[in-house]
């Protein structure tokens, strides 16, 4: 597992700076009054983490007007991940973060202060947002060191990778106006953001062993599947197109073809010596062996020309048809998108519902809406159910992508072949004019009727041999996507294996997570609500149970919420095999009305932590003196009356 730890906070603009002590000890608290800048120091680190706060906005309604009215002002944070120092920057709202490796050179002298040595040269620029362009993001980096992988999900159409914004929400323990609420709330207000799928992935990449290589299973089986989808499309766009040139004759490997072609390639050099044969040269021998060859090779030169001209007009008239199909595929694809999508937030229409009230109608079996007799079968056939919508899409995309494959090998062989008939027209025309210099000098009269039969043979076995070729190419590469096939179905049956074994070692192992964070969660609920009985998480999603869902007044919320983090901090400092960090990041925790004399003991739960031996880090900002008194020691801001978090530059009020 890897840790997390923030050793110092810097906020830098032209009008404002804030730079907080080093952060040395597990606790550090951030004590200050209702205005004065504790909830600002939590949205600045999370803003320097890639997370989007919106009062840094300046579209936002509620503005944080000394930061969004500063100019050049960035946020920096000295962490360590596994104990290596790091440096990360983030300009306000920018979109990148830079991130410098440093190490501490110790002092020789007791005197002398420990020197910081920046390792420029490994310096980082990277995106908070993922592209094709950009496709390792900042998250990747940090989720990288951390030992947590970077787990692609499908929800309905979308797919997104997991991001570190969306696991501190279980690390964030922001200030929630209803605690009741356990998760940070997302930054983008979708039912994908914060569906209960994400929530449960969350929970389970951070406490479960076995998770992220589960889910890492789960992206491998679903790539597998896509390139099992369009090789199998390829496959048959391929068979599809060699049924076409092969016609009525049977199937034949290249092997077998290559033969035909070797057997023609005879026939074709007894004809030409048959051909030669009955040449009557009423002239010097050497000028007509001469005009013979030229013939021979004009001849051939000439027919190869309209081989490669026919070629060339067929793979026009096929590119256009592609592109044509691949206009229509994409407009057919977003449009079943598109139905799937508003089938799947409008859910208008079923077998069952009134076409103009949409009222739910209670219809007897092989009976239509109206109430006439119809066959089931019929009536059913004009609804169609959410699943088969998506199979009609995964069918679009894989031809699409079939199609562009087609499109790329019809350029290449288009420029393949427009190069051929250049080359080839500027040879035919060099032996014309070699030719009708030969022909000059020479009488022919040779029987140019059963010569010309020969040429016809010749031309037919050429004919032949063209389409041989062309079949010979086509069996090569339906025997390449035959191959490749199978090895993705192998590579498949193999996922799809892994996946079901690491499924059940998942499940296993989250089950005796459960088990765990339950008891844990029970005596610090019990410790801290005096009428709280029992206390336990949902095995289904992990959501919090207390006293067999009996009703709680509004103050039990804030102890429900904050010992849910503790519960996971805990976890993770008892186990080596979590991948919670063991790093908290606690604002204000005085919601919901809690009394003084509840919140204080609640707070005080965090004591439990500080005898333990591992490396782990709370940051906890709240109101003066709402918290134990011998927290005291770890108070490290003090922000009273007029005290604020970012102190104005003085050069700026001249």
């Amino acid at each position: 597992m890897g840790s997390l730890r923030i050793n110092a906070v810097l906020y830098e603009g032209n009008n404002y700076y804030y730079k907080s002590p080093r952060f040395n000890e597990n606790l550090i608290v951030i004590e200050g009054q209702n205005g004065n800048g504790k909830s600002t120091f939590s949205q600045l680190i999370y803003h320097a983490f890639g997370g989007v706060v919106d009062e840094f906005r300046k579209t936002s309604k509620e503005q944080h007007q000394e930061i969004v009215g500063d100019r050049d002002n960035y946020v920096e944070l000295d962490i360590s991940i596994n104990g290596d120092g790091f440096l990360i920057r983030r300009s306000i709202n920018d979109n990148e973060i830079t991130v410098t490796p440093y190490s501490v050179v110790i002092a020789e002298d007791e005197c002398d202060k420990d020197a910081v040595v920046l390792n420029t040269a490994e310096t980082r620029v990277l995106p908070i947002n993922r592209s094709e362009s950009k496709p390792f993001t900042f998250s990747d980096w940090i989720l990288g060191l951390l030992n947590i992988s970077v787990i692609s999900l499908s929800y309905g159409a979308a797919n997104f990778k997991i991001k570190f914004t969306d696991l501190s929400r279980l690390m964030y323990h922001d200030q929630s106006p209803d605690p009741n609420y356990i998760y940070k709330k997302p930054e983008s207000d979708n039912f994908i953001s914060d569906s209960v799928l994400l929530r449960k992935v969350i929970f389970e990449l951070l406490l479960g062993q076995k998770y992220s290589e589960y889910y890492d299973a789960i992206s491998k089986r679903r790539e597998l599947e896509k390139l099992k989808g369009a090789s199998k499309s390829i496959l048959g766009e391929y068979e599809a197109i060699a049924r076409e040139i092969r016609g009525s004759a049977e199937p034949k490997n290249s092997t077998f073809l290559r033969k035909e072609i070797d057997d023609n390639d005879l026939q074709l050099e007894k004809l030409h010596k048959v051909r030669e044969s009955l040449k009557r040269p009423r002239t010097t021998q050497e000028n007509f062996d001469n005009v013979q060859y030229l013939k021979s090779d004009f001849l051939d030169k000439e027919l190869s020309l309209g081989d490669r001209k026919r070629e060339l007009f067929d793979l026009y008239k096929e590119k256009a048809k592609l592109v044509e199909l691949k206009s229509i595929t994409k407009s057919e694809a977003e449009q079943v998108a598109k139905i799937i999508h508003t089938h799947s937030q409008l859910n208008l229409f079923s077998a069952d519902t009134c076409p103009y009230c949409l009222s739910k109608v209670d219809r007897p079996k092989d009976h239509c809406v109206c109430g006439a007799q119809i066959e089931e079968s019929q009536y059913e056939r004009f609804f169609y159910t959410e699943s088969e919508y998506k199979e009609l899409l995964k069918t679009k995309q894989a031809s699409f992508k079939s199609i562009d494959i087609a499109l790329s090998d019809c350029f290449e062989d288009e420029a393949r072949l427009e190069g051929s008939i250049k080359s080839l027209e500027n040879v035919i025309e060099k032996l014309r004019l070699r030719l009708s210099e030969q022909l000059n000098d020479i009488d022919d009269g040779s029987s140019s009727l059963a010569i010309n039969d020969i040429d016809d043979k010749i031309l037919e076995l050429r004919e032949a041999n063209s389409k041989l070729m062309q079949l010979i190419d086509i069996e090569l590469k339906l025997e390449k996507f035959e191959k490749k096939n199978e090895e993705t179905s192998s590579k498949l049956r193999d996922a799809k294996r892994e996946e079901k074994i690491l499924g059940l070692q998942a499940q296993s192992d989250i089950s005796s997570r459960v088990g765990e964070f339950s008891a844990i969660y029970n005596k610090f609920m019990t410790e801290s609500l005096p009428n709280c009985r029992s206390a336990k998480i949902d095995s289904e999603d992990y959501t919090p149970i207390i006293n067999d869902f009996e009703y709680k007044e509004d103050s039990s919320r804030v102890q429900k919420r904050l010992m849910y983090y503790l519960t996971l901090l805990q976890v993770s400092i008892d186990s080596d095999n979590t991948a919670f960090p063991r790093f908290l990041l606690i604002d204000t925790p005085d919601t919901a009305g809690i009394d003084i004399d509840r919140l204080i003991p609640s707070i005080g739960q965090i004591g439990k932590f500080l005898t333990s031996k591992k490396d782990f880090q709370i940051i906890l900002t709240t109101g003066v003196g709402t918290y134990p008194k011998e927290f005291d020691k770890y108070v490290a801001v003090r922000l009273r009356d007029d005290a604020k978090l970012l102190i104005r530059k003085e050069a700026n009020l001249l």
